[in-house]
């Protein structure tokens, strides 16, 4: 069975490195990310 990861960071400060060497470790052999700031985040148009 695959494993399949999600990275989500909020902010351009943020880093996603921690998360992506635990998915990693956790030998997901899919990784996915998002990067999304608050602004973005209450757009309308995303819902």
């Amino acid at each position: 069975m695959a494993k399949i990861g999600y990275i989500r960071v909020s902010t351009t400060d943020q880093n996603s490195d921690l998360q992506r060497n635990a998915l990693m470790a956790a030998n997901c052999n899919s990784i996915f990310e998002d990067r999304i700031s608050g602004k973005t985040a209450n757009n309308d148009d995303l819902f």
